[in-house]
């Protein structure tokens, strides 16, 4: 399965290297860490699958893909919680 940010739902801007993301459909606003800035910004450029954005964030952040996969899938499942992102 692959992602893509829902542009419909979300704007955002990174400040200070963390995105700020606002939900337009709630108007609630999530503040994203370093490898979820890094996640959302591959994501409103392509779709990814969880596989490749592990793959990446674990080469970008010197961590095991195992534990990439881990976070990616956390903040894949919180994003598409709040319909942020959406299955390609």
């Amino acid at each position: 399965m692959r992602y893509i940010v829902n542009r419909d739902a979300a704007q955002w801007r990174v400040v200070d290297g963390e995105a700020v993301v606002v939900n337009m459909d709630n108007s609630y606003y999530y503040g994203l860490n370093r490898s979820g800035t890094f996640v959302w910004t591959i994501l409103t450029e392509q779709a990814a699958s969880v596989d490749e954005l592990a793959e990446r964030v674990a080469n970008e952040f010197g961590v095991e893909t195992a534990r990439a996969r881990t976070d990616v899938e956390a903040v894949i499942r919180q994003l598409a919680e709040e319909h942020l992102v959406l299955e390609a």
